[in-house]
């Protein structure tokens, strides 16, 4: 019951989050063919690899900009850990089961928050994080399957219980 009432609570932001990825990453990330999703998944892509996670070329181009988002200026194993954050959630019982319902959860994210996903940098800084996200989906995981993850600088990391710490950033419970 939760979980339907965060879905209907959140449809408009859902639509718009739909509304934005189109937009943003155009029509061919949005759409793209079988085999792109095959390698949004596949991690290093050696055939026959089963990915931890599957991801619609969609949520795979929206997880990239949510991670390109929320760790500029960050390594590439934060964001490795960030995409497995988002991941982790959609396996929890406590938060919505897809990705995009995860990253447009009211207050999940401040990049969602502030209207910044979708402005992120350069091609260069989104491919890093797309990379990222297959890590993460083919079962990188970083932060031992963290839930929340914040700017060490902030008062959102000062309420998570911190486990594992990349660049700036913290993970944890």
């Amino acid at each position: 019951m939760k979980k339907a009432g965060i879905r209907y609570a959140c449809a408009g932001m859902l639509l718009m989050g739909v509304i934005l990825t189109g937009i943003v990453c155009g029509a061919d990330a949005v759409e793209g063919s079988r085999q792109e999703a095959v390698a949004c998944v596949a991690g290093d892509g050696r055939e026959g690899e089963e990915a931890a996670v599957a991801l619609t070329p969609a949520e795979c181009a929206l997880l990239a900009r949510l991670v390109s988002a929320e760790c500029q200026g960050e390594p590439y194993l934060c964001r490795v850990a960030a995409a497995a954050v988002v991941l982790n959630r959609t396996a929890d019982e406590r938060f919505p089961d897809s990705v995009t319902d995860v990253i447009f959860s009211l207050g999940a994210f401040p990049s969602v928050e502030e209207g910044v996903l979708g402005k992120e940098g350069s091609d260069e800084d989104l491919q890093v994080s797309l990379e990222a996200v297959r890590q993460a989906a083919a079962g990188g995981d970083p932060t031992g399957g963290a839930l929340r993850f914040a700017r060490e600088d902030t008062p959102r990391a000062q309420t998570i219980q911190v486990t594992f710490r990349a660049g700036e950033m913290v993970f944890g419970w």
